[in-house]
């Protein structure tokens, strides 16, 4: 049995198989290390072990719920977001106009996410419930997106 498995092994030595290596593209593992890096800042790994309430109170600075986890991601991506933006506007430095509304828009999505961040921790500081008001909030930060972003292809346009 041993002569056996020691063939197949020399066998599968001596055979010249093609080699194949798979590198993943650098925006695919940039991305995957910055959403592992939100996903770890925002508490993951505590939700993870501890198993929290989805929604509901939270009876200390050092608990946290499921609800608080996945607005403290978005936030913390919103602010990513508006430091890329900040970042893309240096490329238009030809451009002056274009680069100003740029960073003009990550400025204002880095200081949404800071304020966002800022009024959940007021929340839970003061133990209000963040189910209702945590989802204005959100709504909010959508609509101001969505209005920059229009402010920004109305001036791309012109």
């Amino acid at each position: 049995m041993a002569s056996i498995v020691k063939r197949i092994i020399s066998r599968l030595r001596e055979m010249r198989l093609p080699r194949v290596s798979v590198k993943p593209p650098a925006i695919v593992t940039i991305v995957l290390l910055i959403a592992i890096s939100i996903f770890l800042l925002a508490g993951g790994v505590y939700n993870i072990m501890m198993s929290p309430p989805i929604i509901g109170y939270s009876y200390g600075l050092q608990d946290q719920s499921w609800f608080e986890s996945i607005v403290a991601i978005i936030l913390f991506a919103v602010g990513f977001a508006g430091v890329f933006v900040s970042y893309k506007s240096t490329r238009y430095a030809y451009k002056p106009r274009q680069a100003a509304m740029l960073l003009l828009i990550g400025v204002a999505l880095l200081l949404t996410s800071f304020i966002g961040c800022q009024y959940i921790f007021l929340l839970k500081k003061i133990a209000v419930e963040l189910t209702v008001t945590g989802l204005h909030f959100l709504v909010l930060v959508a609509l101001l997106m969505a209005f920059l972003y229009v402010l920004y292809e109305k001036e791309r346009s012109a």
